[in-house]
């Protein structure tokens, strides 16, 4: 499933051909600056579990003063199994700062720190996302750096596109946010305007955020059979409201879709690219 984005852009491909999954996908995804399980964090995790919602959870290795440690994590995990709630845990860089004036091997260096620290310590990791989403303009080339070397993980969910609402609107008429394989690695775009953006940069009230997380996941739907979230416990812990009044709409106006984890939704794809390969293989 190859599909271009606006940093392959040229005039021949503005009108671009629909990449759809088989079947609908929504995905629920939270950032942490730091490793910390707080109340917000609880209450983000009790309302997914009520609803039986996967959450993939990217993190960093280190808090804010610089120290490295994991209990937090465990902590999530074991309150996660307690709430029979499917958590997923990714990298979210070492500490969160950019990474957007680095060298692609750098970043990669950088990378592959983050998650084999992870494993280390018990913590299965096979997803990355870049603090700040810096590394959006060379993603492509720090995923081929990662693959050409150990292919330390299975997928990259660091691009948005969108930086406020206009470009935002303008993605509604584009198609190039669908599930797409750089150097045999997932790119899973995030599908619109996270939560920082619309309540903390944009300042925008909780009605207008509903409504436009709505219209967003309608149209993702319809295009892709694909939605993915970005949220922040910091940030949504002030508007579980508005978040759990979006689930819902989301069971009654799509009840087809299932939830998933990026991994989850990563096994998959790579499940429809063998059996395309090999029907591929018997028609020739």
């Amino acid at each position: 499933m190859n599909i271009r984005t606006p940093y392959d852009f040229s005039p021949k491909s503005f009108f671009l051909t629909r990449n759809a999954l088989p079947s609908k996908r929504i995905l629920i995804t939270a950032d942490l600056d730091e490793p910390l399980f707080d109340l917000r964090m609880k209450g983000l995790m009790e309302i997914l579990s009520h609803h039986q919602i996967a959450l993939t959870l990217f993190c960093t290795n280190e808090s804010r003063d610089g120290k490295r440690d994991y209990t937090a994590l465990k902590q999530m995990t074991e309150f996660a199994r307690g709430e029979n709630l499917i958590l997923e845990i990714g990298s979210h860089s070492i500490r969160h700062e950019s990474l957007a004036h680095k060298n692609p091997w750098r970043i990669v260096s950088t990378i592959r720190e983050s998650v084999m620290s992870f494993r280390e310590e018990g913590i299965s990791v096979c997803g990355f996302r870049a603090p700040y989403l810096s590394t959006e303009r060379v993603y492509r080339k720090v995923l081929k750096e990662i693959a050409a070397k150990d292919g330390i993980i299975k997928y990259d969910s660091s691009t948005s596109f969108e930086r406020n609402l206009f470009s935002s609107r303008i993605h509604d008429f584009l198609y190039w946010k669908s599930p797409h394989e750089v150097a045999n690695i997932w790119e899973l775009p995030i599908s619109c305007l996270d939560d920082y953006h619309l309540f903390t940069k944009l300042k925008k009230e909780e009605k207008f955020v509903g409504k436009y997380w709505k219209r967003k996941i309608d149209i993702n739907i319809r295009k892709y059979n694909y939605f993915l979230l970005l949220i922040h416990p910091e940030v949504i812990g002030n508007y579980f409201s508005v978040l759990r009044d979006f689930l819902d709409y989301c069971e009654q106006k799509h009840p087809k879709a299932c939830f998933t984890t990026c991994l989850g939704l990563v096994e998959e794809l790579n499940l429809l690219k063998k059996k395309r390969n090999s029907l591929r293989n018997e028609n020739m």
